[in-house]
């Protein structure tokens, strides 16, 4: 299954970028075309809610993703008009664009922006500068990397977890199926999902590892969440049927990429209320 194209990310410099400007609330446009967004265990809470969470090959590993839709190029989360479904979780990545945390050799923090994004312009009177006379981050650039600060902090527990559960071999290939509107099958590859009857054959030692890793709540949250393909199949039916009619857009959400906020502090409580909300998240 294709993940999101390939962006090219430059620098993000007070020297060269000290014209640019960002204009809120673009929209989710440039996510039209992604299936597939990374994730960290700090965000699970949240997006396991309204979509599948899955595992992808990457390196010698996996890496954790929120699914977005079973059809390559069909994101079933967006409009025609850019909107995100209304309610339904949005991807720290996807909300800090159109900038990203870059790799970077030495221990410090690089901050990338794509310069073809849509939301940015040098127009002197569109949108809210990135840097103030003094060169420093301008309040809108500021969340922003804010919010990759603390996707970042989340990220080495993640892979500690995934990595753990796929030392345990839980990790198994999760081959998604489903009736295409002409009739036939349709099959979605490359996702894979934690293997329940293989958690339930660990020993206790294995469990507590798991336990240690932090990769107990990931396990069963995958799990929990692969209901939701079915709603991804509606709601992908939905989208086809009803696009680009006026009432197709009620369901859909304009409200700006700022305004979606995450409790980072709250994670924990939220985790132990999972579990209450299983019965309405099936079907």
């Amino acid at each position: 299954m294709a993940e999101e194209k390939s962006r090219r990310y430059e620098p993000l410099s007070a020297s060269r970028h000290a014209h640019w400007r960002l204009i809120p609330g673009g929209g989710y446009g440039f996510a039209a075309e992604h299936v597939l967004v990374p994730i960290v265990l700090a965000e699970l809470p949240y997006a396991l809610r309204a979509m599948p969470v899955a595992f992808t090959p990457a390196g010698s590993g996996y890496q954790l993703q929120a699914v977005l839709g079973l059809e390559p190029g069909q994101n079933v989360f967006t409009n025609a008009r850019g909107q995100w479904r209304s309610g339904a979780y949005i991807p720290a990545l996807l909300r800090a664009h159109p900038f990203r945390l870059l790799a970077s050799g030495e221990r410090r923090e690089v901050i990338g922006v794509d310069p073809s994004s849509e939301q940015l312009t040098r127009d002197p009177y569109l949108g809210e500068p990135l840097f103030d006379a003094e060169g420093s981050p301008a309040p809108v650039l500021e969340r922003r990397m804010a919010l990759l600060r603390q996707v970042a902090r989340s990220q080495a527990g993640t892979e500690r977890a995934v990595q753990a559960l796929a030392g345990e071999g839980v990790i198994e290939p999760w081959p998604i199926t489903y009736p295409g509107e002409d009739g036939g099958k349709r099959r979605v590859q490359g996702l894979y999902q934690v293997r329940e009857s293989t958690m339930q054959t660990l020993d206790g030692a294995a469990f507590e590892r798991l336990r240690d890793a932090g990769a107990l709540s990931l396990a069963y949250g995958q799990m929990f969440s692969r209901s939701h393909a079915r709603r991804l199949v509606r709601w992908m039916r939905a989208k086809r049927r009803a696009e680009g009619l006026p009432a197709a857009n009620e369901v859909f959400d304009p409200t700006p990429l700022e305004e979606q906020a995450l409790d980072w502090d709250a994670l924990d409580e939220t985790s132990d209320d999972r579990s209450d909300e299983r019965g309405d998240e099936h079907g």
